[in-house]
């Protein structure tokens, strides 16, 4: 029960991730195509490796929630698996489409996204532990005990 209740959790955060990549790649077709992105469709196999890449995005999200490890090991645990499935994703979909160095772009520019999003979610991650620790009063230990 435990597993299919695991597996339903990260087959509905695949879907999620799964629609918002469906909606930017159609969104890019329509920017690049000659014709306005009319009649263009992605081919199911291609659909099958962006749902699975998907699927390893919301398995790697487990990774953060593991309290054993510090948080700069987990982030640097999930920036590797999500650099991965992205290496991944393109070397298996797009082998012929894109050459090495352009392989090497992609992955850098997803690294660098995930940069500026992992340092914004730690700058608000921080600000809120703060001022949680802010909000919260001193009370002595000590305070009423007779010696």
């Amino acid at each position: 029960m435990k597993f299919l209740k695991w597996t339903g959790a990260h087959l509905r955060d695949a879907c999620i991730y799964f629609t918002v990549f469906q909606f930017a790649v159609t969104a890019i077709f329509q920017l690049t195509a000659e014709n306005g992105g009319r009649g263009q469709f992605l081919i199911f196999g291609v659909e099958l490796a962006v749902f699975a890449f998907s699927f390893a995005l919301a398995c790697a999200a487990d990774i953060l929630k593991i309290k054993k490890i510090s948080l700069p090991l987990r982030i640097l645990i999930h920036f590797l698996c999500c650099i991965a499935a992205v290496s991944l994703l393109f070397r298996i979909v797009a082998s012929d489409l894109f050459k090495v160095n352009s392989l090497l772009f992609i992955v850098l520019g997803f690294a660098l996204i995930y940069i500026v999003i992992a340092a914004a979610a730690l700058l608000i991650l921080h600000v809120k532990n703060k001022k949680i620790s802010d909000d919260s009063e001193y009370e002595s230990m000590f305070k009423g005990k007779k010696e």
